[in-house]
């Protein structure tokens, strides 16, 4: 694996729930997860981080370690 690869975190965006539709983008270590969805992002969003739901008062504090998935699902 690169160093630049090893230094990131895979985000797995699957815009609506009942689809199978998803696109992975590699997001940098050290990012909040506010700066990975964007400050325009709604709370209409379901966030998990290694698979735990992380509620949208901490996407501010909330900082993904490298490799750890955080998944990114539009709830209509």
């Amino acid at each position: 694996m690169s160093t630049a690869l090893a230094q990131t975190f895979p985000a797995v965006v699957k815009p609506h729930p009942l689809t199978s539709d998803t696109s992975v983008a590699y997001m940098r270590e050290g990012q909040t997860l506010r700066e990975v969805i964007g400050p325009d992002a709604t709370d209409a969003l379901r966030i998990e981080v290694g698979g735990i739901e992380v509620p949208a008062h901490m996407w501010d504090k909330v900082r993904p370690r490298a490799g750890t998935p955080v998944h990114v699902t539009v709830i209509p």
